[in-house]
């Protein structure tokens, strides 16, 4: 794959990246076990994300704390209770 013109988000580049500088993620990848996006997570590329239901503020810190160290987690408390005083 070396020599595309792909880059930023796209899989071929992320794939011949991947091949480039990290092959044993490049196998997880191409063996299923990861997606390319995983793969550019753990590679510190990309930002983790997380999709959550922000309808529900119970479900919505479960996921927080599922999701966030507990250290931001305290962190992001202190900014949401410095922006409702």
């Amino acid at each position: 794959m070396t020599g595309t013109s792909y880059n930023g988000n796209a899989k071929p580049y992320l794939m011949d990246r991947l091949h480039r500088l990290h092959p044993e993620l490049h196998a997880r990848v191409v063996a299923g076990e990861l997606t390319a996006h995983a793969a550019a997570v753990e590679a510190g590329w990309r930002p983790k994300t997380v999709s959550m239901r922000v309808d529900d503020p119970r479900k919505l810190s479960e996921a927080i704390r599922r999701h966030v160290k507990p250290e931001d987690v305290a962190e992001l408390a202190r900014i949401l209770a410095a922006d409702a005083a």
